[in-house]
Order: C-alpha cells, then sequence, then structure tokens
C-alpha cells in the first residue's frame, strides 16, 4: 500500500531522520533544531561542522545529575 498512514507522514519521517541522524554523534541533544528541505545529506553536513569545530561539549555536574551534551547554536549556511 503507497498511502500515507497520516496527512504529516512525509513530516514526521524528517524529523525521525534528523533524530536519528543526530542520535549517531553519540551524544544527547539539547537544543532546537530547524531545518528547510532537510534529509540525510544535511544532517550529515551538520554532524560534520560540529564535529570539525569541536562542537560537541561534555558537561558533568557534581554526583546527582547524570551527564548531558550541549551544543551551541550555529547559524551559518554550510
Amino acid at each position: 500500500n503507497d498511502s500515507l498512514r497520516f496527512p504529516d507522514e512525509f513530516v514526521r519521517h524528517k524529523i525521525l531522520d534528523a533524530i536519528g541522524d543526530m542520535g549517531l554523534l553519540g551524544h544527547n541533544f539539547i537544543g532546537e533544531y530547524s531545518a528547510f528541505a532537510g534529509g540525510h545529506k544535511l544532517n550529515h553536513l551538520l554532524t560534520k561542522k560540529l564535529v570539525a569545530e569541536n562542537a560537541l561539549q561534555e558537561i558533568t555536574l557534581g554526583e546527582e545529575l547524570t551527564q548531558f551534551s550541549i551544543t551551541p547554536a550555529i547559524s551559518r549556511h554550510f
């Protein structure tokens, strides 16, 4: 069956693609992500840029908190 299960299924798929692609970095993603005509290629370029700029940070605060990651916002065109 080639019909969509949801009217916004295409958008849902793109969101899950972005979550999965960011997850491949091995860090929790805390922040906001916005894309126009996003896809695996754009996500790949973003992850390469984050790694190249050493923009992934891991912070541990005290024993009562777990580790989490912060990525600074990037608002440049790739």
